[in-house]
């Protein structure tokens, strides 16, 4: 299966199910979390924020209230960014993998409950991504749902009632500590727990991009 296709069945899994998601709410302490991160960019002066992956809405929308010069969100389904859009945030398609900003037009990003769909053989690449779009040292938060042990929980999530079923790539905190530094510095990591779940939080500061490439975008 190619990378495109695997993008492709991500957007008609999150296509089908947007409307259900449409519903849903940022638990206590996700609003928190998300509070403290608008804080600490408006204390630092970062005004240009990107949310990656921004489904039906459920962050964009606070985001687009709190002031900033730029808050935008990408994801693969146009339906839930349609949703999005509809709750009043500027939510466009797009692949983490090929951003269309151009270098350092950015200087935060958060990304909740995404990049665990990022297999291993393309971490490098989307890490790179990441760094080409910010300026270095911006925080980038980062929420995954995590292997709830010492190993990996790598799979299809067989419970999905939509086809094509979902792949997660579920890490260990160790794993996911050592794929974050190819990033940036890790400021703050943080497991909550819940039920025979977990789920990962992390601040990153970028460094950096190599400059391996010339920016056409």
């Amino acid at each position: 299966m190619t990378d495109g296709s695997v993008e492709r069945n991500i957007a008609d899994y999150y296509d089908q199910e947007s409307l259900e998601r449409s519903g849903w709410d940022r638990d206590d302490i996700m609003v928190a979390r998300r509070d403290a991160f608008i804080a600490t960019l408006h204390a630092e002066g970062r005004l240009r924020l990107l949310e990656i992956g921004c489904g039906t809405g459920a962050d964009l929308s606070p985001f687009s209230e709190a002031g900033f010069a730029i808050a935008v969100g990408i994801d693969l389904s146009s339906e839930s960014a349609l949703f999005a859009r509809s709750r009043g945030g500027e939510a466009m398609c797009a692949s983490l993998f090929a951003l269309p900003f151009a270098t350092s037009a950015l200087d935060g990003i958060w990304t909740m409950s995404t990049l665990m769909h990022v297999p291993d053989e393309r971490w490098d690449a989307m890490a790179q991504e990441l760094m080409r779009v910010t300026t270095a040292g911006s925080p980038i938060a980062i929420g995954v749902w995590g292997s709830g042990g010492d190993i990996d929980a790598n799979g299809v999530k067989h419970h999905d009632r939509y086809l094509p079923k979902r792949t997660f790539y579920r890490r260990s905190d160790e794993n996911l500590q050592r794929r974050l530094q190819g990033v940036g510095t890790i400021e703050h990591f943080d497991t909550t727990r819940y039920g025979p779940d977990t789920y990962q939080y992390a601040v990153v500061r970028t460094r950096p991009a190599p400059t391996t490439r010339a920016d056409n975008r």
